[in-house]
């Protein structure tokens, strides 16, 4: 008994004698804890500062489309399933822009994968997406898919460019179907489509390539009739061609 209250009284002691130090918060430990709270806020603020707003991702896929820095397919990939689940959705000029980059990485298959992918998203594709569709087809050696897309366009109202109509006449000629793409060229003068030095430049590799250089040398003459800009590679391809077909007097003799 005499021990019980002993032990008690000592609890007594020991609970008034340090209830104060417990109930105080020392001068010290709230100096560092003000700190800790204040470093925590700092972090949280910077964390918040550093999220990428949409725009700024945005901005960032365009500079690196342009800058033509983007030659990573996985990375490019992820940027394309980002786009699609934003809200709201990027421009179209947006997608262009990444979907001609991977085009441009020659994953054409895969880009007419995604551009599928953006319709079964209910994004409708403008003519500028068509026109990167049409040229993935022509390097795929599709120019029949190409011409279908070209169909599809004109039904939707739009007018092709020359871009369009030069990427067909490549695809053509990538066939070694040289005279169709002669063809499609009068057709589109007929039209009122004026080629230009991409058009015939494409048909003269063409003809070049299958030994038809008096043909080749033929457009260029009647290039030159049409007062269209000429630069060296034109006269360089009949050159070579010259040379190939061991012509090298006439390819001496072709400024004369």
């Amino acid at each position: 008994m005499g021990t019980t209250a002993k032990s008690t009284n000592s609890l007594a002691f020991f609970f008034n004698h340090y209830s104060h130090v417990r109930l105080s918060f020392h001068p010290q430990i709230f100096y560092y804890y003000r700190c800790f709270t204040a470093t925590s806020a700092k972090t949280t603020n910077s964390r918040r500062d550093n999220v990428e707003t949409p725009n700024q991702f945005l901005k960032s896929v365009r500079d690196r489309c342009r800058s033509r820095s983007l030659r990573n397919l996985d990375d490019a990939l992820g940027l394309f399933d980002r786009m699609l689940h934003m809200h709201p959705l990027p421009s179209l000029v947006d997608f262009t822009q990444l979907l001609t980059a991977i085009a441009r990485m020659k994953h054409h298959s895969t880009v007419i994968s995604l551009i599928k992918e953006m319709e079964l998203s209910g994004i409708a594709p403008n003519v500028y997406i068509l026109s990167v569709l049409i040229n993935c087809f022509c390097h795929l050696n599709r120019v029949d898919f190409g011409f279908s897309i070209l169909a599809r366009i004109l039904k939707l109202g739009f007018q092709p460019d020359s871009i369009i109509l030069n990427t067909l006449v490549k695809g053509l000629c990538l066939q070694g179907k040289i005279a169709e793409a002669v063809k499609l060229v009068n057709k589109m003068e007929k039209i009122g489509y004026k080629p230009n030095t991409v058009t015939y430049g494409t048909i003269m590799n063409g003809l070049c390539k299958i030994g038809e250089t008096s043909e080749a040398i033929r457009l260029l003459r009647k290039m030159e009739e049409g007062n269209l800009e000429l630069d060296v590679v034109l006269y360089s391809t009949i050159i070579d061609s010259l040379c190939k077909d061991r012509l090298v007097t006439e390819a001496l003799n072709f400024f004369l």
